[in-house]
């Protein structure tokens, strides 16, 4: 990878859904991880915000709130955004 904020997928053959496919992967901490199952990450019992949102609220079958949650606030979380790491 050029630098430590890229990954690069090689694939066997040509895979045009693949960006599709990557917007399903859900990257969680590993303590949350290891203390759900399948069905507390399908129900929502697991859930987390993450990016530019919080969970707030999780209501099966109807809801899911979110709530801003902009981390330009966060110098560590700036210097990432501008790409210097430290």
């Amino acid at each position: 990878a050029p630098d430590k904020l890229t990954l690069r997928f090689k694939t066997a053959r040509p895979h045009p859904l693949l960006p599709n496919d990557l917007v399903a992967i859900r990257i969680v901490p590993k303590r949350i991880a290891e203390a759900a199952k399948t069905d507390d990450f399908n129900s929502g019992k697991a859930m987390i915000g993450t990016g530019p949102y919080k969970f707030k609220e999780y209501v099966a079958g109807d809801r899911v709130v979110l709530e801003g949650a902009f981390h330009l606030n966060n110098e560590r979380r700036r210097r990432a955004l501008r790409g210097s790491g430290s």
